[in-house]
């Protein structure tokens, strides 16, 4: 199956989606509006011609919201949503018009969003995306998860750890999650202490990393100690170790490695930020 790109109209006002009600030889289910890309469209093209020619609803590659990327042995799938201010005037059209008969019909309908979660939605993850990214809240809020990572020198070396968890292995600096109410600079010295031994005096922030997550962004703030005291030793991280500088190039380090100390060296940059790409790719910018 060829890839696929579907919209969710979200009219904020009336908190309600635009989704396809299917009544297909009795059976009556929804599916959201979208389709197959064509030739060498992008995943947002493919998104805004689909939605006009299924539900008639005209929409620009900007306003697409992206909710979620998926990907299954049938193809790559990306889910996108436009806010909208009314409840907009609908119409089938393209294929599905043709398609059309007793025993085969499509509905553009407004369902409000509570509903969703129990509607036979198809592909039915897309209840749980659908009732996260369209609900009334303030845009400029977002979930974050918080963490802290510390490079902590001692003159031409630096301390790494080389971690055991198969989702991220390799050499990387040591840090943690910030718990609740715990200010960064208290996590970020707790964190050594406990993964490390060591107790770091006056760190300092350097700069900050960033990547998304389901429903918000994960955010590592970085910062560097120089003077510590305590006897160093591991944990189930990982094992501690001091390498030199020079020496760094030789060891397998986590996928980033590289970029990410760009941050700490360069006095320029003070951001690390990954993106998704529409292909599914993510992408490292620093700033």
């Amino acid at each position: 199956m060829r890839n696929r790109a579907a919209v969710v109209m979200w009219c904020q006002t009336e908190d309600k989606v635009l989704l396809m009600h299917r009544i297909k030889n009795g059976d009556s289910y929804y599916v959201v509006p979208g389709g197959g890309l064509e030739g060498e469209e992008s995943f947002q093209q493919a998104a805004v011609r689909e939605l006009f020619e299924e539900v008639g609803v005209a929409v620009t590659e900007k306003q697409l919201r992206p909710i979620c990327y998926h990907e299954d042995d049938q193809g790559r799938n990306w889910f996108y949503y436009v806010i909208c201010d009314s409840l907009l005037p609908t119409r089938v059209g393209g294929p599905e018009a043709l398609r059309m008969s007793e025993t085969n019909i499509y509905e553009p309908t407004w369902i409000p969003v509570k509903e969703v979660a129990d509607l036979p939605l198809w592909p039915p993850y897309m209840k749980k995306e659908i009732t996260k990214h369209c609900a009334k809240q303030d845009p400029r809020i977002e979930q974050v998860e918080l963490t802290t990572m510390c490079l902590v020198t001692d003159g031409d070396r630096i301390l790494l750890q080389d971690r055991h968890k198969d989702s991220w292995s390799g050499y990387a600096l040591p840090g943690g999650h910030v718990e609740r109410g715990e200010s960064f600079v208290d996590a970020v010295k707790r964190e050594i202490l406990e993964e490390t031994g060591l107790s770091i005096e006056e760190p300092r922030l350097i700069g900050v990393k960033q990547f998304p997550i389901e429903g918000g962004r994960y955010i590592v703030f970085l910062f560097q100690a120089d003077r510590f005291s305590g006897t160093l030793v591991s944990s189930d991280e990982g094992h501690m170790e001091w390498v030199r500088r020079e020496d760094v190039a030789a060891l397998k380090t986590v996928n980033d490695f590289a970029e990410l100390m760009e941050v700490y060296d360069r006095e320029d940059l003070t951001e690390f930020q990954y993106t998704i790409e529409p292909d599914g790719r993510w992408v490292i910018h620093l700033k």
